[in-house]
């Protein structure tokens, strides 16, 4: 079994993880809201550690990060880069060593596949918007799998759990992942 993760690198980092079950993808790992250096970093150091999954099917897609040095009005980042530490470049090449020792496979994407991952998950894209790293992560992910055949675009509907009759609750909700092309169900 393949084993997918999604990373956006930076100073706040989003983290996916999950396996895919027929044309959906299941998550194990979600980082809500989203994790720093050192979670990062302490997950790579357990993998490292972990001699079983040593050559196994693991594939790491991260946001690539590549310096347009173009004024924000001309479509670049506006920023140069001077006394920066360059933590996403760092994250980058320490992702790149754990793939190198593990024999596993990582897949740099540009920036701009980010909206057709949005897209695939039915979900509308707003760029610059605050604390989407999670979302990000999962939007890389989304387009890897899809553009490959491992998954199926899906949407999230939000489907009612069997509910247990208590006097004073509400029907809980899980969120589900169903086709595209499957209407989805109203609760």
């Amino acid at each position: 079994m393949t084993y997918f993760f999604g990373i956006d690198p930076g100073e706040h980092i989003g983290f996916v993880a999950g396996t895919p079950q027929g044309e959906k993808l299941v998550l194990d790992t979600v980082s809500i809201p989203f994790w720093n250096d050192e979670q990062l970093y302490g997950w790579m150091k357990d993998y490292i550690r972990d001699s079983s999954t040593d050559g196994g099917d693991f594939i790491i897609v991260c946001e690539d990060y590549i310096i347009d040095p173009r004024p924000k009005d001309r479509g670049g980042s506006g920023y140069n880069h001077q006394w920066d530490r360059g933590i996403t470049l760092r994250q980058i090449g320490a992702l790149r060593l754990l793939c190198e020792m593990k024999y596993w496979k990582l897949v740099l994407q540009p920036n701009f596949r980010k909206p057709a991952g949005y897209g695939y998950m039915g979900k509308k894209y707003v760029k610059g918007a605050k604390g989407q790293h999670t979302l990000d992560a999962l939007a890389h992910l989304m387009f890897y799998g899809v553009e490959h055949k491992l998954w199926a675009p899906t949407i999230q509907e939000m489907a009612p759990e069997r509910p247990v009759p208590k006097a004073d609750s509400r029907p809980k909700r899980r969120v589900v992942s169903v086709p595209v092309w499957r209407k989805p169900r109203t609760p």
